[in-house]
């Protein structure tokens, strides 16, 4: 892969999670192998998702480092927040046609029910497969996207569980995070968790759950990724005490269907604003 593949996966992890990266590769008997890992954590006490890419198949592994035994008890204590978002990037995964792995003390798991991940964790292991895929490494474009699918529900899923700092944009020059993305996990800012917002789009996708616009189709690479998140219940009503569920408590939508969910106070259900533009004359792609 060229350098500049890697800056734009580098990129778009930025994008997805609010953190930093560092991203490299080598060649080994089994193909091209990328390291990803968090910036802040060190190698021997964090952890890197190693991704190889092989003949018509991905997998992408969670490994961690040689003291990597806090972090593994930091994430076998998260609480129940941090435990369904972890889950709802299992979820995403297994929507998306990837088939995932997870193994707590060597036993098999279901990553999608975390009433299964109980007592200590000794060890631990996440990995994401995609099978029968076609590589072109003349796409590199292509070939971005299908690494994107495999490291993005390892790393979501490790990353819900700690209480990682998300990126200074200020600090490591990087731009293109909205306001906000400067806070610690563990606080919980609801209407500012990156990790939130990721969760909700690997169960829900990128289009809009009122109108069905996808920004990406119509706008090209400009569009990609780009979509507002909504709280079914408002931030505003949230006590301190609440714990989000991506699934059930955000919806992605369009920056026009949001503005008119909350045209009115409290805010319209995705159901019923879709309503009304159907009763408008209006097409939507869920409708």
């Amino acid at each position: 892969m060229t350098t500049s593949s890697l800056r734009e996966i580098r990129k778009r992890l930025i994008d997805t999670f609010g953190l930093n990266f560092r991203v490299s590769t080598t060649r080994e008997t089994e193909g091209l192998i990328l390291h990803i890992a968090p910036t802040d954590l060190s190698a021997s006490e964090g952890f890197s998702v190693r991704v190889t890419v092989g003949w018509r198949h991905l997998r992408a592994e969670f490994i961690p480092g040689s003291f990597a035994r806090p972090l593994l008890q930091e994430m076998a204590g998260a609480d129940e927040e941090s435990r369904l978002r972890s889950m709802a990037f299992a979820r995403g995964a297994e929507l998306a046609g990837i088939t995932l792995e997870m193994k707590l003390n060597r036993q098999y798991v279901d990553p999608t029910d975390i009433e299964a991940w109980t007592g200590e964790w000794n060890q631990m292991s996440v990995t994401a497969i995609s099978e029968n895929v076609a590589l072109n490494p003349e796409h590199e474009d292509e070939l971005i996207q299908h690494i994107l699918r495999v490291v993005e529900p390892v790393m979501g899923m490790v990353l819900s569980l700690l209480p990682v700092e998300e990126v200074n944009q200020e600090e490591e020059g990087i731009t293109g995070l909205p306001e906000g993305a400067v806070q610690r996990m563990e606080v919980n800012r609801y209407e500012r968790s990156r990790l939130n917002r990721a969760a909700c789009i690997a169960v829900r996708g990128r289009t809009c759950a009122v109108c069905g616009f996808d920004f990406e189709r119509v706008y090209g690479p400009l569009g990609r990724g780009f979509i507002h998140v909504h709280h079914v219940i408002p931030v505003s009503q949230l006590g301190p005490d609440y714990r989000i569920d991506p699934v059930r408590d955000l919806v992605p939508v369009c920056p026009n269907c949001h503005a008119m969910l909350h045209r009115r106070v409290p805010p319209l259900s995705v159901e019923e604003l879709r309503s009304m533009m159907v009763d408008q004359g209006q097409e939507t792609t869920h409708s």
